[in-house]
């Protein structure tokens, strides 16, 4: 398993990976402290979409603060259901 930074370009990661393992893109939780539930799905939104092709993604967290609202979480969770879900070959 390979866990990306946040600061990573998921795709690239993933090239670099080459279907080796399992590459993991995770979410900037610090920043959640701060963002808007819509800035939360789009960056979930983005991880996942430049993961999830050719499979062996994983979405992830990092450390979780406490001070990220539970609204944030919420969004966060919600959108990878949204998002995370693979189409049936």
């Amino acid at each position: 398993m390979f866990y990306l930074s946040p600061m990573d370009d998921v795709a690239e990661g993933k090239r670099l990976v080459a279907g080796r393992g399992l590459t993991c893109g995770v979410i900037n939780d610090i920043m959640m402290i701060d963002w808007s539930r819509d800035q939360v799905k789009a960056e979930v939104k983005r991880i996942i979409e430049a993961g999830k092709a050719g499979g062996r993604f994983l979405f992830g967290t990092l450390v979780m603060p406490y001070e990220i609202p539970e609204d944030n979480i919420r969004a966060m969770l919600e959108a990878a259901y949204e998002y995370g879900s693979f189409d049936a070959p």
